[in-house]
């Protein structure tokens, strides 16, 4: 793969990304897995069908057991998670496709790194979305059918929320490294404004405390500044709130 030449010749493009499918086929493909495993084993489930589980792991809603009931029970949040993502990818791969920001043509550095970034963020982004669907679907299903070895439920919820965690954890990790990736190979054009450790924004020369990065790749905080830290962590409190008061409280 051949990097941008100062002459600015166009046969050093990179080839435009094309959206990838595979990750998301396999979301799909879990999808009717988990649908055929409930056909199969309807005998199985209760009549009325729990749907509802509070934070402790125990059953408080229920609806009358129907086939197309249970589909939208299990398959519905899935199906949203994987149209979600795959249209994301689908974006960013729209705008990857693109040579001009507005009516001026991108500089072609721009350009491949953001064709690069898009290919190389498309199987993270898909990876993801496979792993989430499928805790999804095992934690909804297991729930349905109130598997013994799930006790009341609660290692179900457990189960989810650590699932959320790590996968969180791995994006932010394999993002870090593909930024790095990116400004080994196309760096930004003030080396003092790289991402350290390939995500946090840190310049103590610039003032300002949102700043904008290269076109189409959003605002971040400049962490150079003490305000950023109180924010990211306020931010990062309230997430943490959201997950862990339904359980104390519960």
């Amino acid at each position: 793969m051949r990097s941008v030449s100062s002459s600015g010749n166009k046969q050093d493009l990179l080839p435009k990304p094309k959206f990838q499918f595979g990750w998301h086929l396999a979301c799909t493909a879990a999808i009717f897995a988990a649908l055929g495993f409930i056909w199969l084993n309807w005998h199985a489930i209760p009549d009325p069908m729990p749907t509802h589980f509070n934070a402790s792991g125990h059953a408080d809603g229920f609806t009358n057991k129907s086939f197309p009931a249970a589909i939208a029970h299990v398959g519905l949040g899935p199906a949203i998670t994987t149209a979600v993502c795959a249209g994301a990818c689908g974006i960013v791969v729209g705008i990857a496709n693109q040579t001009k920001n507005g009516l001026q043509d991108k500089p072609e550095r721009s350009i491949n790194r953001q064709r690069l970034l898009t290919q190389l963020m498309q199987p993270v982004l898909g990876k993801f979305s496979f792993a989430f669907v499928v805790v999804l679907l095992v934690s909804i299903t297991a729930g349905l059918f109130e598997f013994g070895f799930l006790g009341t439920g609660a290692l179900s919820v457990w189960l989810l929320i650590g699932a959320i965690i790590a996968v969180g954890v791995g994006i932010v990790l394999r993002s870090a490294q593909i930024m790095q990736e990116l400004d080994k190979r196309y760096p930004p054009d003030d080396p003092r404004d790289k991402l350290k450790y390939g995500m946090f924004y840190h310049n103590p020369d610039n003032p300002r405390l949102w700043v904008e990065l290269e076109s189409g790749m959003n605002f971040t905080l400049n962490f150079a500044h003490r305000t950023a830290w109180w924010i990211a962590g306020i931010f990062i409190v309230l997430i943490l709130s959201m997950v862990a008061l339904p359980i104390i409280l519960a």
